[in-house]
């Protein structure tokens, strides 16, 4: 065999080997892309559960019935007995 078909058949099998590398190598980076991908879609997830049950907790906090029920608590209910009308005129006499 002359040296040049021996370059060319060295050539040619670092070639296809470096063929080989490159794909198993790309085959891992897109296993690992993909892992990522799902995780990131599984917390994507997660985060629009917990924003759907905040939604749905401010709705039923801003209710009317909820809030009289909180208002009912923490306000004293007021005696008629107790109030005291305060007229206010103006002065001047008037108009």
């Amino acid at each position: 065999m002359n040296l040049k078909k021996r370059i060319g058949l060295l050539a040619l099998i670092v070639a296809v080997v470096g063929m080989l590398f490159l794909n198993a190598w790309q085959g891992y980076r897109y296993h690992a892309l993909s892992r990522q991908v799902a995780e990131l879609e599984a917390a994507q997830k997660d985060l629009l559960e917990k924003n759907r049950d905040a939604i749905a907790e401010i709705a039923h906090e801003e209710s009317p019935g909820r809030v009289a029920e909180k208002a009912g608590s923490t306000v004293a209910p007021l005696d008629p007995a107790q109030l005291t009308r305060v007229t206010v005129e103006k002065a001047g006499g008037g108009q």
